[in-house]
């Protein structure tokens, strides 16, 4: 005889043991005698507390609508049936779901030992799977939300640099002819700085060569001077040596005093010369002061403009490195909201899957309720049918019992009869034995 192949399934079939410690886990008492030998209460409340625990499912405890009680004429006889076809229903869908999909009412009306195992071990691989899976799912819903957070945050930033970024670069702009306007004057400050030191120096030079030319003159003047005293020395020496005739003494008084007075006119106009010379002096000295009060002060202007200038070009220089920080913050924002994107899309493609899966199982459930309705509506036509055949039979019925009982009273006459006749025939055999023992004991 060739040996039949076991049934492979997509779960490992557990042993009893196993089974029990499974179930005590999920809070759910079962014993060994349970699993060996099945009853159909047991095995129905084990069910619904696993349908109640895994799936979220109180079926025991789940009110009857009064609209679909009202269908029948005594609700309360079809209220325990009624929790037992649901309980069926939904054990069906759940087991379909688990991976088995033979499950039927006999697994549960009269149950089996080894089709009840081969159930908990489908039942107790799933709720495993379901755990992992929810601690999964919990795990990445808690990594969605907190990304969902980062992201809020990292937005805010965006929008408040963003803001800082705008303000900054308005008040750049509104500021800019402000600073337009200061290095105009800068400009202009400069260019007066260089025409006024220009001049100055011009003016120095012309002052350097009255100078050379005063000391020049103050030389000549001295030399003159000596000539002068030298030569009158000469004359009183030659005029006491010489004994003049008194009108060529005036001729030479003459001519001398016209040298003299030429020579103080000579010397007034040297000195008047000099005098304008030395008030041009003067007049140069304080332009030349005043010159460098205005350059002190064109330095001290430039200074400040300059700690103006470097103090907008160190604010300019923040403003550029907060502005390339804050790029550099947005691009590296920009990638992880691509990446955020990309796994909130990829979610999303998830939940779209599971949308769907939903509503294919909402389609499925929908059909599976239609088809139960109309197995109800049907289950109401047989019942009502059934009702009216067994009114029928309780007739035929009653019209047998008394056929029956006629035929009692007929048998019982037979059976009278038939045991008269017995005890006959009976006698008739006592009497045929005997013969046969005597004629056996002469022969």
């Amino acid at each position: 005889m060739p040996r039949k192949s076991k049934k492979q399934y997509s779960f490992p079939v557990l042993k009893r043991k196993e089974i029990i410690t499974c179930m005590k886990e999920l809070q759910i008492s079962i014993t060994e005698a349970d699993l060996k030998q099945p009853h159909e209460e047991k095995c129905k409340l084990m069910y619904a507390s696993i349908l109640e625990k895994l799936a979220g499912i109180n079926v025991l405890t789940k009110q009857i609508p009064y609209d679909k009680l009202s269908i029948f004429e005594h609700p309360q006889l079809h209220e325990q049936s009624i929790i037992s076809v649901r309980l069926i229903c939904e054990m069906i869908k759940f087991m379909q779901k688990v991976g088995v999909h033979d499950f039927n009412i006999s697994d549960l009306i009269s149950p089996e030992s080894q089709r009840t195992v081969r159930n908990l071990s489908a039942i107790i691989n799933f709720a495993r799977w379901q755990e992992q899976k929810h601690q999964i799912y919990v795990e990445k819903k808690s990594s969605i939300q907190s990304l969902d957070k980062k992201l809020k945050s990292i937005t805010q930033q965006n929008k408040k640099l963003a803001d800082e970024f705008v303000a900054i670069n308005t008040k750049m702009n509104q500021e800019k002819p402000e600073i337009d306007k200061l290095n105009a004057e800068i400009s202009e400050l400069q260019n007066q700085f260089e025409f006024q030191h220009q001049e100055y120096q011009r003016k120095g030079e012309i002052a350097h060569h009255i100078k050379k030319e005063i000391t020049k003159l103050k030389t000549t003047d001295q030399e003159k001077k000596i000539i002068l005293e030298n030569k009158m020395h000469e004359i009183h020496v030659l005029e006491s040596k010489i004994v003049k005739s008194p009108q060529r003494i005036k001729k030479e008084l003459k001519s001398l005093s016209s040298m003299i007075q030429n020579e103080k006119i000579l010397i007034s106009t040297r000195n008047q010369q000099l005098n304008y010379d030395v008030n041009k002096f003067k007049q140069l000295t304080l332009l030349k002061q005043s010159i460098q009060r205005r350059c002190e002060e064109m330095k001290r202007i430039d200074a400040i403009k300059n700690e103006q200038c470097v103090k907008l070009e160190s604010q300019l220089k923040q403003l550029q490195n907060s502005k390339n920080s804050i790029e550099k913050e947005l691009k590296s924002n920009i990638k992880k909201y691509k990446v955020m994107n990309m796994a909130l899309n990829n979610k999303k493609a998830e939940y779209a899957a599971l949308q769907q899966d939903h509503e294919t199982m909402k389609q499925e459930i929908q059909i599976k309720n239609k088809q139960i309705n109309d197995l109800k509506e049907e289950h109401s036509k047989k019942r009502l049918l059934k009702q009216t055949q067994i009114s029928s039979l309780e007739k035929r019925i009653e019209e047998k019992k008394e056929a029956i009982q006629q035929l009692l009273k007929q048998h019982k006459h037979c059976v009278q009869q038939c045991a008269a006749k017995y005890r006959q025939l009976l006698e008739a055999m006592d009497s045929y034995h005997q013969s046969l023992h005597q004629c056996v004991d002469q022969w």
